[in-house]
């Protein structure tokens, strides 16, 4: 399969000239500045997709993830939860529990939260609940761990907002560690983690309206996203991770996908119009290199693109 996608191309730093007093006040400017911000990237070019199977959908859905024996799992608040496996991508209702966020564990597991129960629960890839994680109190978005444990985002202390987000064992139920992250003052935003423990925050309807941040485990942000010159964040409700590290995010009002680096700096830009993606809304990558897309429309479909070949 040939690679649909170059995302090795580094991102773009400005070209202007300057004197010498003006880069020194300039790198001083710089040094309080958000770390991807330090690069101000040109006005870059949009990019086509290539598309490699299209599936109907009957339900809205609200989340996706990829389990490891690559058949993909949907969350729909108003049904329950769908397998649909390779190569025919036959949705499977496999749980009527409604549920709006998932993330795949190892051995083919599922962790759950429950639509208006705010609940974690395990499941097998039947979709038998295994156990029920009460440790953490009004969970809202999961994400896996590259080690296989949960990071939970939930209600903070003063259980106003879910601004805390804690590291759980699923299998011990017991939270392993917990940071506040102050910028977030709605439930509405979904997270990912990648290999080096980085935890990124995608903001839909918050104060921070069409942003993605970095934080570290100390819960320091460590960088900043939101637009690309001409390009804006607009209408971002899901971002994922690939296996390099890399940041995808679909945008639902502009019908752009950005990839960031592991910086948090823009690479590409690409424009699901060409393969009739309107209003991209979630998204996640398959064990082949794929990108998994479904959007937001009456009559929505999930789209498998080709991101990368394996190496």
């Amino acid at each position: 399969m040939e690679e649909a996608l170059n995302i090795h191309d580094a991102p773009c730093n400005s070209g202007s000239v300057s004197t010498s007093s003006e880069a020194s006040q300039r790198h001083l400017h710089n040094q309080l500045k958000p770390k991807n911000e330090q690069t101000s990237a040109k006005k870059h070019g949009l990019h086509e997709l290539k598309l490699h199977r299209e599936i109907g959908l009957s339900y809205q859905v609200w989340d996706i993830a990829v389990m490891d024996n690559n058949a993909i799992a949907l969350a729909s608040k108003n049904r329950g939860l769908f397998l649909c496996k390779p190569p025919d991508y036959k949705m499977e209702l496999i749980c009527d529990i409604p549920t709006k966020k998932i993330t795949a564990l190892k051995e083919n597991h599922l962790a759950a939260v429950k639509e208006n129960h705010f609940i974690i629960v395990i499941l097998d890839e039947l979709g038998e609940i295994l156990c029920t994680l009460d440790c953490i109190d009004d969970p809202y978005s999961i994400v896996a761990t590259p080690d296989d444990q949960l990071i939970v985002q939930h209600k903070g202390k003063d259980g106003k907002y879910p601004n805390q987000l804690s590291t759980v064992d699923h299998r011990s139920n017991m939270v392993l560690s917990t940071i506040e992250v102050i910028s977030i003052d709605d439930w509405k935003c979904s997270i990912a983690c990648n290999s080096q423990g980085i935890i990124i925050i995608a903001f839909g309807w918050t104060n921070l309206e069409d942003t993605i941040i970095g934080v570290n485990s100390d819960g320091e942000i460590i960088f900043q996203y939101k637009r690309s010159d001409g390009y804006p964040l607009d209408g971002v409700w899901t971002t994922c991770i690939d296996r390099r590290d890399n940041i995808i995010i679909p945008c639902r009002e502009n019908n752009k996908l950005h990839i960031l680096n592991s910086q948090g700096q823009l690479m590409k830009l690409y424009n699901t119009e060409n393969v009739s993606i309107e209003r991209p809304h979630i998204v996640a990558t398959d064990k082949q290199g794929h990108l998994i897309i479904t959007n937001q429309v009456k009559g929505s479909k999930m789209f498998i693109v080709d991101y990368m070949h394996l190496e």
